[in-house]
């Protein structure tokens, strides 16, 4: 079984900045919201190539509903509207989005009438959409003014839907889930606010240069603003790496285990064999068997079990990687099942010889006595 890391196809950001509240899925509910000195720090740096700001509403203070049958959530305004997600997104964000369906007109885009439906994609790289709302649809937005669970209808505008766009979820939301999502300029956006609150600043780095950035960002979050926080690329690649050694590690050690397990029990079977059978060997001997021919005897006997153990594995482990763990891996959009038997190969190899060796070695323990010894002993 393989671990691999699959990427939506929509363009990745070097690295992301925001509150620590956001990075723990808490940013609806924080009272921290990324400050501009810590953007204005990071855009300062060297390393720094280019970024740009993603805002949207405190949804305790403000609200955007939708008035279309097109959209379902089981929030609602105080009219019975599903409440949506509207976002203020600067240039550098809108240009990484990936056009699905329709076509961006940004100069129209910029007049504030027009607005873009984003797109998600599943585990399995399958692409959400609802195909209840077209490009070139006018959908009724309503914003609400909130006080306590009681809002305020400030006022309604049309938007026509321009496109459809693939986002990336960990860059350009505010990684909440539940509600259909639209995307406006940044200044569009704030003019149809009270309070626009920045959400994060994502950004990238010039080539080469993102452990430069790395260091920074670590020491500017820890010596400076401890309640800001940010993650890279490498965050999510190192963290599949940790999986995936601990994955490796955990297989490993109970490999070894079951391994030294089954050695340790096949000596205990042909240490209590050979035991329980020195008065019959010694018989044997007393009419004419040589030593040789009995420690061959002992090595075919162990090349019986050899043989059994090898079948049943091809067997029993076939089965159990076929039914068990391609089931537990198919359940994980990170895992991708491959039947892999080289292992077992090289094992076998290693299991005959000890098979062969081992009965040899213990037999020669107690052939140190004379037959007459091992023939009168109980």
């Amino acid at each position: 079984m393989d671990i691999v890391i699959y990427c939506c196809f929509v363009q990745p950001k070097d690295f992301i900045i925001s509150s620590a509240d956001y990075f723990n899925y808490n940013f609806s509910r924080s009272e921290t919201y990324l400050s501009e000195s810590f953007i204005s720090a990071v855009q300062q740096q060297d390393a720094y190539d280019d970024g740009g700001r993603l805002y949207a509403t405190q949804v305790t203070e403000e609200r955007f509903s939708a008035e279309t049958d097109a959209i379902t959530n089981y929030n609602k305004d105080e009219e019975g509207n599903p409440l949506v997600d509207l976002y203020g997104a600067d240039n550098f964000l809108l240009n990484t989005m990936d056009v699905i369906d329709g076509k961006i007109d940004w100069e129209a885009l910029g007049t504030g009438k027009y607005v873009l439906y984003a797109l998600t994609m599943d585990d399995n790289e399958n692409l959400i959409d609802n195909p209840s709302i077209h490009v070139g649809d006018t959908i009724t937005l309503h914003h609400w003014t909130m006080d306590g669970l009681a809002g305020t209808l400030d006022n309604s505008f049309d938007l026509t839907v321009m496109a459809k766009v693939l986002i990336n979820e960990n860059t350009d939301t505010e990684r909440n889930t539940g509600a259909a999502r639209f995307y406006l300029p940044t200044e569009q956006f704030k003019s149809l606010c009270n309070d626009p609150i920045l959400v994060s600043f994502p950004f990238n780095v010039k080539d080469g240069m993102d452990s430069d950035m790395n260091s920074f960002l670590s020491n500017y979050v820890e010596s400076i603003e401890p309640s800001m926080d940010f993650e890279s690329k490498e965050t999510y690649i190192n963290s599949f790496n940790g999986m995936t050694s601990l994955i490796i590690t955990i297989g490993g050690a109970l490999s070894i285990i079951i391994g030294l397990i089954g050695i340790v029990n096949f000596i205990n079977s042909v240490l209590t064999s050979i035991i329980t059978r020195q008065k019959e060997f010694a018989m044997l001997q007393s009419i004419g068997m040589t030593g040789k021919q009995l420690k061959q005897m002992l090595s075919y006997e162990g090349l019986y079990y050899a043989a059994g153990t090898i079948i049943a594995s091809l067997i029993a482990g076939g089965l159990f990687s076929l039914l068990v763990v391609q089931t537990v891996a198919s359940s994980f959009w990170f895992f991708t099942y491959r039947f892999v038997i080289w292992p077992m190969l090289v094992v076998y190899p290693f299991l005959i010889l000890l098979t062969v060796i081992i009965p040899i070695i213990l037999y020669r323990q107690f052939t140190k006595r004379s037959i007459i010894e091992r023939l009168h002993q109980n």
